[in-house]
């Protein structure tokens, strides 16, 4: 929602200033070229203003593809890391779980109690 109502206003700047300044023209002198015919002033603000969007964008574009790859092998590691606790975990379990119950102490007291021992 804040970008929406900034946009709105850089667009509402944009127009308004390229309203007001429709009658100043002016020439550009570049290197090693002769000057431009005149062109008026809200198009090379308009123009500058986009040329450096874009430039920004090719700037940071790198560097997203960058951190998205890594995302990408990240993700990857954590499921590969799930996968082993999950295997470890269940290894574990079967470990630490007895397939027969003990039942040795009851019947050692039992054998006790016929005697006459104990």
């Amino acid at each position: 929602m804040i970008r929406l109502i900034l946009l709105i206003v850089v667009v509402f700047f944009l127009f308004t200033f390229s309203y007001m300044n429709q009658e100043e023209r002016v020439s550009l002198h570049f290197i090693g070229g002769g000057p431009t015919p005149p062109v008026a002033v809200y198009l090379i603000v308009i123009g500058s203003f986009f040329v450096g969007i874009l430039f920004a964008a090719l700037m940071t574009f790198p560097g997203w593809l960058k951190m998205k790859l890594q995302r990408r092998k990240l993700a990857k590691r954590i499921e590969a890391l799930e996968a082993d606790l999950d295997h470890l975990r269940s290894e574990a379990l079967k470990v630490s779980t007895p397939r027969y119950p003990s039942l040795s102490t009851d019947l050692e007291d039992s054998q006790d109690d016929a005697m006459g021992e104990g």
